[in-house]
């Protein structure tokens, strides 16, 4: 396995003994199997006997299983009976149920377990996330702890190549950082300024390092195989097209049974070439060549399998914002250029998406209540605003020390906002109210 664990792995691990189903969900290739493995192996440090954990791929047992001719309770009991050799309703047992989504049932049955008290430790994943979460939030209420495991985040990347006294380093200012983009949405942006300058001058020597290492990010993404082996740019895009490929030929025919796929194609397309812009149903439609209420669905489809991230216009209501187009973020850059292609002028609208994509799992981390939204007023703009309550921080991504003009506007017109100027270069003279911070810096920050 693998040394390096992400933080979503700490999260499961310390949510296992509640007594609930754990569910690890998220799109293909990044790293559910590696995760429960680890997990696995974990308790396998800490003394529990190996013939007490069972890891299970479900999709090797598709057939039997949606005949019904195998049942989950069957497959733990026989576990438990012949390799733990105790009964059923005695001695803690983990179970690694990889692929869960395969099993027409699972969520029916693993709810049944639960309720009879019985010491079996579940933990679930599956790729066909819409399909896991819809059968959870349907059986298990109340009784998981739902996860979801989205491609490397840049901070989870660079730690994982780091070591010794530069790992220290990094990890140290992320925390930092972390702590600092959540108080500044309270209105504190006087400690964001100086958790900045101690990270820059604690990662001095780092500094040519994390700019190539964030282009590198920006040109391949996260996802695991890509971002962490040697690969050629274009073996990472042939790899990354099966990956989306294999999205839209199992996951959006099987479970939304989507058959005009050329046109779900077309709209990928689309998106990831526009990824961070504003963008009408009724453009997408004309560009898509299909019906508005098609183009709906898709959209919708894509984003239940975390493949887009709209984002809503700050306005009062949510009728208001329902009237105004929507910006959408793509999953992941290297899947992205893999789309799209890939260029130098691209590297700022990549970098807002990167950005957006730290900043939702941060807040879904440690605010869950809190919303991202873009703000527009006239020919002015804000490309993200944490909104928590009345609480407002405005972020503006630029590949220079430009752009100040949105950001000065959305503080005067929202007293008590805070804002943060995220680019390479830091602007010519201080502007109050407003901190710059490196984008390498910034995506330090953690779930």
């Amino acid at each position: 396995m693998p040394a390096f664990r992400r933080p979503l792995f700490a999260a499961v691990a310390a949510a296992m003994r509640s007594g609930k189903v754990q569910i690890l969900a998220g799109p293909r290739q990044t790293g559910k199997t590696t995760i429960l493995k680890q997990l696995a192996a974990d308790l396998l440090s800490q003394g529990v006997a190996p013939a007490r954990i069972l890891y299970l791929p479900l999709d090797d047992f598709e057939d039997e299983l949606s005949k019904g001719e195998m049942s989950l309770r069957a497959i733990i009991e026989t576990f438990s009976e012949e390799i733990a050799r105790t009964p059923l309703a005695s001695g803690e047992k983990f179970v690694f149920l990889d692929e869960a989504h395969v099993h027409p049932g699972w969520a029916r049955e693993a709810k049944i377990l639960h309720d009879q008290d019985l010491p079996v430790r579940l933990v679930v994943s599956g790729s066909a996330a819409t399909d896991l979460l819809a059968a959870a939030a349907t059986h298990l209420a109340g009784r998981s702890v739902e996860h979801v495991a989205l491609p490397l985040a840049f901070g989870e990347l660079l730690l994982a190549r780091l070591e010794g006294a530069d790992l220290h380093a990094a990890r140290e200012a992320g925390a930092r950082m972390s702590d600092a983009v959540v108080t500044a949405l309270e209105g504190d942006t006087e400690t964001l300024s100086k958790v900045r300058d101690r990270a820059l001058k604690g990662l001095a020597g780092l500094g040519p390092r994390l700019r190539a290492d964030l282009s590198a990010y920006l040109r391949r993404g996260g996802f695991p195989e890509q971002a962490l082996k040697g690969m050629s740019d274009q073996d990472a895009d042939s790899r990354l097209h099966g990956v989306l490929d294999q999205m839209i030929r199992r996951d959006f025919v099987n479970f939304f049974h989507v058959r005009d796929t050329k046109t779900l194609e077309r709209l990928i397309r689309i998106l990831a070439q526009n990824t961070g812009r504003i963008l009408s149903e009724r453009r997408l439609a004309s560009d898509v060549g299909a019906a508005i209420n098609t183009v709906r669905n898709h959209v919708g489809f894509l984003e239940r399998t975390f493949v887009v991230f709209p984002v809503r216009a700050l306005q009062a209501s949510a009728a208001a914002q329902a009237r105004l187009p929507e910006k959408f973020y793509f999953l992941d850059p290297g899947l992205r250029n893999s789309l799209a292609g890939y260029g130098h002028d691209d590297r700022g609208q990549l970098l807002e998406s990167v950005v957006h994509s730290h900043l939702m799992a941060l807040l879904r981390s440690r605010r869950p209540a809190a919303a991202i939204h873009y703000w527009r007023r006239g020919g002015d703009e804000v490309d993200l605003v944490a909104a928590e309550g009345p609480r407002l921080l405005g972020i503006e991504v630029h590949s220079s020390g430009t752009g100040l003009r949105g950001l000065r506007r959305f503080l005067d017109d929202n007293r008590g906002a805070s804002g943060v100027l995220v680019s390479d270069a830091a602007p010519s003279a201080p502007a109050p109210g407003i901190v710059w911070i490196p984008p390498q810096v910034l995506l330090l920050a953690q779930a």
